[in-house]
């Protein structure tokens, strides 16, 4: 601010705060917007004016808002619900309002009572926290919800080699077999089962965390996963016959051995069909 860049800074920033919305028509007001959260964190100790709070406070109730209304996906709210945002495009929004915490720590006149920040971080890093990647181990939870209890008699997990295509689709041909196999915790009756689980491709584990601090590996076949894409999936069974096959963890194995995940977010629903005997 002493060199003269704090000039255009407060120009932006009284465009963000009273007109930005209406010009560029940016609906619902105000703009979920982490970089002009930034720029208020930033300005903390500058000496804003009341425009600007209200801004700020404009900002951080926007923010908490979507934090709010993504934590509500149980229940009847399933409905009103979009899949679960990407954790890059989640995380802004924590970005933005953490950001305006330093301003609340900073700035006297703004009441932490009227907007519990903290209160909605928690809430928000809670929500990313369902998929947590520590040295080549993936943790992640996943809920199994059946609302008829038929068409399959048992659960268990594979892991197969994905194609080549842009969408890397599993392989769950006969002649691919699974690479590694888990046993499953599911079986047929109608409700939801959640677990919290830890995977490890290169030692060949699948843990339960629930009983943490005692993780439980499950019975599991197989071997090191050699260079390529693979997918950690559901699968289904109706006797020993495939049902259903869902998706839940894209690995990726560089040639250098790194591990990369993307976990299928969202929800997918699946019919269980059994396949008819091979003649």
């Amino acid at each position: 601010p002493g060199e003269g860049w704090d000039d255009p800074v407060w120009e932006i920033m009284d465009y963000l705060a009273t007109e930005r919305d209406e010009v560029e028509e940016l609906w619902p007001p105000p703009w979920p917007d982490q970089w002009a959260a930034y720029t208020l964190g930033e300005m903390a100790e500058w000496g804003l004016e009341d425009h600007h709070l209200e801004y700020a406070q404009r900002l951080a109730g926007r923010f908490s808002q979507m934090i709010r209304w993504d934590a509500q996906r149980e229940g009847v709210a399933e409905i009103s619900h979009l899949p679960m945002p990407r954790g890059g495009g989640y995380g802004t929004i924590l970005e933005g309002l953490g950001a305006l915490e330093w301003l609340w720590l900073n700035e006297p006149r703004l009441d932490n009572a009227d907007a519990p920040l903290r209160d909605r971080l928690e809430c928000g890093a809670a929500r990313l926290a369902d998929a947590q990647e520590t040295d080549g181990r993936l943790a992640f939870t996943a809920t199994l919800s059946d609302t008829s209890g038929e068409g399959w008699t048992g659960q268990d997990w594979l892991v197969v080699r994905a194609d080549a295509s842009p969408w890397a689709l599993p392989r769950i041909r006969p002649t691919d077999p699974a690479a590694q196999w888990f046993a499953g915790q599911a079986s047929p009756r109608p409700g939801s089962i959640t677990h919290r689980y830890e995977y490890d491709p290169q030692s060949v584990t699948l843990s339960l965390l629930d009983a943490q601090p005692d993780a439980v590996q499950l019975s599991s076949s197989g071997d090191r996963l050699e260079p390529g894409v693979w997918i950690l999936a559901v699968r289904l069974r109706s006797a020993y016959q495939l049902a259903a096959f869902v998706p839940v963890v894209k690995v990726v194995i560089s040639e250098t051995g790194d591990v990369s995940y993307e976990v299928y977010e969202g929800e997918f629903g699946v019919k269980p069909s059994p396949r008819p005997p091979e003649p």
